[in-house]
C-alpha cells in the first residue's frame, strides 16, 4: 500500500502528465491555479517532506487538508505561490518553507494560512469563500422574474448551487425539505447538515417552510444573515428567494426569535457547505 507522501506524489505527477482538471475546482480558486498542481481533495494530511525538492511554481491545497506537517515543503525553491482552501488548517514549524522566503500564500481572510504568512513574512492573498461567491451569485440575480417551474423558489437556489459550485440539490420542495436522504448526496459525497433551530441559521443555508394550509415544504430560500431589506438594514434574518408574491427575485427578512408568517412556517434548513 502506498504512504501517504507516496500517494501524493503519484497522485501529483499523474494530474501533471493527464492535465489539471478545471471543471472540479472550486470557482474561488486563483486563476494562476488552473496550471498548478492540486493535491488530491479528501487528504487531510500532508506528511513531513511530502513535497520536498517539489519543481513546481503553484500548488493547492484543498479544504480537506487540516494538517500540514513540518517540514512538508523543504527546499522547495520553485514554489511561489500556495493556495490554502482550509480555514482552520493547523501548520507545523516550517510547514510551507522557511522565514522570508519570497512567497504567496492565497487563503480565506482570517484563517490559520492568513496567520502563518503573517508569522513567517510571506506575501498574504486573500480569496473568497465558497460563500461569498455564492451569495454574491444569488445577489446578481435579483430582480429576475419569476416562473413557475422554469425559474421558481427551488429552481433558483438549484441553479446558484449548481452554477457556483458544481452541487446538485433537488428540483422540487418536498425533495429539498427530505434532502438528507436524497440519492443526491450519496452520489455527490456531501455530508448535509438539518438545522432545526432557526437561530442556528447561517450564511448560505437553505431554509423550508410549508406554509398556513399544509405541514410540508411549499417554498425555500437561501439565508444571507445580514443586509438591507426595504431600506431597513438587520444584523440578521436576511434571506433571498423567488417569490411567487413578488414575481421576481428578492431580499426578504424571517425573525430568528419573534413572530410572522416565516417564522411560525419555518420547518428546517439544510447546510450543505461544512
Amino acid at each position: 500500500m502506498l504512504s501517504m507522501k507516496k500517494y501524493i506524489v503519484f497522485a501529483l505527477t499523474l494530474m501533471l502528465l493527464l492535465g489539471s482538471a478545471r471543471a472540479d475546482a472550486p470557482s474561488n480558486l486563483p486563476d494562476w491555479a488552473s496550471s498548478a498542481l492540486k493535491v488530491p481533495n479528501g487528504i487531510t494530511t500532508v506528511e513531513e517532506s511530502a513535497f520536498e525538492g517539489l519543481a513546481t511554481a503553484g500548488i493547492v491545497l484543498p479544504a480537506s487538508v487540516t494538517y500540514v506537517q513540518a517540514g512538508a515543503f523543504a527546499g522547495c525553491e520553485s514554489i511561489k505561490r500556495i493556495c490554502i482552501m482550509g480555514r482552520d488548517t493547523v501548520f507545523g514549524q516550517n510547514a510551507l518553507g522557511t522565514k522570508n522566503e519570497s512567497k504567496e500564500i492565497w487563503g480565506l481572510q482570517g484563517s490559520t494560512a492568513e496567520a502563518y504568512a503573517k508569522e513567517y513574512g510571506y506575501t498574504f492573498v486573500r480569496i473568497s469563500s465558497d460563500i461569498e461567491e455564492l451569495l454574491s451569485y444569488a445577489d446578481s440575480k435579483i430582480g429576475t422574474r419569476y416562473v413557475s417551474g422554469r425559474w421558481d423558489c427551488i429552481l433558483f437556489v438549484r441553479n446558484c448551487y449548481l452554477t457556483v459550485l458544481g452541487i446538485k440539490i433537488p428540483d422540487t420542495t418536498r425533495a429539498m425539505e427530505n434532502f438528507g436522504t436524497s440519492s443526491l448526496v450519496a452520489s455527490q459525497k456531501l455530508k448535509p447538515v438539518r438545522i432545526t433551530d432557526i437561530r442556528q441559521l447561517k450564511p448560505g443555508d437553505v431554509i423550508c417552510w410549508c406554509n398556513d394550509e399544509v405541514s410540508y415544504c411549499t417554498h425555500v430560500g437561501m439565508y444571507v444573515g445580514e443586509g438591507t431589506v426595504g431600506s431597513v438594514h438587520h444584523s440578521s434574518g436576511v434571506f433571498i428567494e423567488a417569490s411567487r408574491g413578488a414575481g421576481k427575485v428578492r431580499y426578504n427578512y424571517i425573525s430568528p426569535t419573534g413572530a410572522g408568517y416565516y417564522t411560525r412556517n419555518f420547518i428546517c434548513a439544510w447546510r450543505i457547505l461544512p
